[in-house]
């Protein structure tokens, strides 16, 4: 079964956390995950949680003109999903791509559960 869902563009890895030690959750980290856990609850009112293996590919579209590391916004979504209730755990993910692409929204995240 394949899933898509929509979210806001995340933060770099490098932006995560805060601090020293970088033990805390930085304010622009806190404030996306508010914003795309409630964007992502809304589109899965009713889901179950993916329990067995898959594929999530994330789709960007560039917010300007900067290089960027595409790798770099994987962290944050992948921890969402399982915040969300959407994936069990992100160890079940057997291949996760991160894509530059064009289109109408900021990110993209398709899931393709692994048939047992």
């Amino acid at each position: 079964m394949k899933h898509s869902f929509s979210l806001p563009f995340p933060p770099s890895v490098n932006g995560l956390y805060a601090g020293k030690a970088r033990r805390y959750k930085s304010p622009k980290y806190k404030a996306w995950i508010a914003e795309a856990g409630l964007k992502l609850n809304l589109q899965t009112p009713y889901h179950q949680t993916i329990e067995g293996e898959c594929v999530v590919v994330i789709n960007l579209v560039r917010p300007d003109k900067r290089q960027r590391d595409v790798a770099n916004y994987e962290k944050a979504v992948s921890d969402l999903l399982v915040a969300c209730g959407i994936l069990k755990d992100d160890s079940l993910i057997i291949d996760n791509r991160q894509l530059w692409v064009d289109g109408d929204f900021e990110c993209r995240i398709d899931i393709e559960e692994i048939e047992e």
